[in-house]
């Protein structure tokens, strides 16, 4: 499967080396290097790679979400540093905005991290299992993963529950409603959580049907992949600036 030339690169640059088909298919997809790319052809695995390809997608939109909040609160909390500076006063809250915050981008950005699988994971005795054992091992992760994010997503939405019930403010001269920065905090988790059922679910089934494939995508990281990803940001950085140079 080759990889086209991104637009704006000089003719003149000598031709790459054809990578291996795995690094290939991740430096084309942009997906970690799966062992033995192929294109879907059953109806019901079809739906659910479209459903997880959506759930990724509403993942990263709630990780810039987030990364959007954290940049309004550095910007707030640089007017505040510079009031109490130059002006003599300060603004109220930036403490406790600051809270919030850091409560909702945690949660919001729970089901980012699965999906680009930057958990981390102690690999040091599941790489000497038998590829049986290993297997067992992921899914094990998986569906121990997804009995915590559950948990924790019950927990949220009890709070929350209890929060809407007693219309509770918070202790400060913000008098903030509670159900905002707690809305944020319970609908992340609550993402989460469905999504680490999935996630889940989809590693007991592939340990039946296809553990080359349960490997490939539940897997400890390989030296491979994390070549792949770094090829990918390069080959993409590189294409920008010839772009740029070209103009």
């Amino acid at each position: 499967m080759p990889i086209a030339a991104p637009s704006g690169m000089r003719r003149s640059a000598p031709p790459a080396a054809s990578p291996h088909p795995d690094l290939q298919h991740a430096l084309s997809t942009g997906a970690a290097a799966p062992r033995c790319p192929r294109q879907e052809t059953d109806p019901v695995m079809k739906a659910v790679a479209l459903l997880f390809s959506v759930l990724r997608h509403l993942s990263t939109a709630l990780a810039l979400a987030a990364g959007l909040a954290v940049f309004i609160l550095a910007f707030l909390i640089a007017i505040d540093v510079l009031a109490r500076r130059f002006a003599g006063f300060s603004l109220q809250g930036t403490d406790e905005i600051g809270g919030y915050v850091l409560a909702a981008l945690a949660s919001l950005g729970f089901a980012y991290v699965l999906f680009e699988r930057g958990f981390t994971r102690i690999d040091l005795l599941v790489r000497k299992l038998p590829p049986l054992g290993a297997a067992i091992a992921n899914v094990l992760a998986y569906v121990s993963l997804a009995a915590v994010a559950v948990f924790f997503a019950h927990r949220a939405l009890l709070a929350y529950r209890d929060t809407l019930h007693f219309n509770a403010y918070a202790n400060t001269p913000l008098q903030t409603p509670m159900w905002i920065p707690q809305g944020f905090w319970a609908v992340g988790m609550s993402f989460f959580a469905a999504c680490a059922v999935l996630y889940a679910i989809r590693a007991v089934v592939l340990l039946f049907i296809d553990r080359e494939r349960l490997d490939a995508e539940y897997g400890v990281v390989q030296i491979a992949d994390e070549v792949a990803e770094i090829a990918d940001v390069s080959i993409k950085a590189n294409a920008r600036a010839a772009g740029e140079n070209a103009k």
